[in-house]
């Protein structure tokens, strides 16, 4: 895998790709392929500690090579630093934790289990 690299206004952009369609399991499945990739922004110089992984939100129009993957990438991390884009990282080295952004799909209300109808498993004799 070859990670990209360049230097912008004073941060190191890292961007890769990876293949999402068609999944390695299944190589003859039918349709185009498509890729995504992650930018991580590091300030320079760099340092782990504080780097953040991001990845643009393009679900449904993926690119369909790895190298226009990698320059949307490029592009969304440049938009991030300019203040263009507000974007929660996908994982923050320094706290160990994934972002509010990601963890979206957990429920933040619990949810009241619905009650038992009469007659059903629950009530065989």
């Amino acid at each position: 895998m070859t990670i990209h690299t360049i230097e912008y206004r004073g941060y190191a952009l890292r961007a890769y790709s990876q293949q999402i369609f068609p999944p390695h399991g299944d190589p003859f499945a039918k349709g185009p392929k498509r890729f995504s990739a992650i930018v991580q922004i590091d300030a320079v110089p760099s340092d782990s500690a504080t780097s953040k992984r991001y990845s643009p939100a393009i679900k449904g129009a993926e690119p369909a090579n790895a190298e226009d993957a990698i320059e949307l990438a490029m592009q969304y991390g440049r938009d991030i630093i300019d203040g263009k884009v507000q974007a929660g990282a996908l994982y923050n080295a320094r706290s160990g934790r994934f972002s509010r952004s990601v963890r979206r799909f957990q429920p933040s209300v619990t949810v009241a289990p619905a009650p038992l109808q009469p007659g059903g498993a629950d009530n065989a004799t």
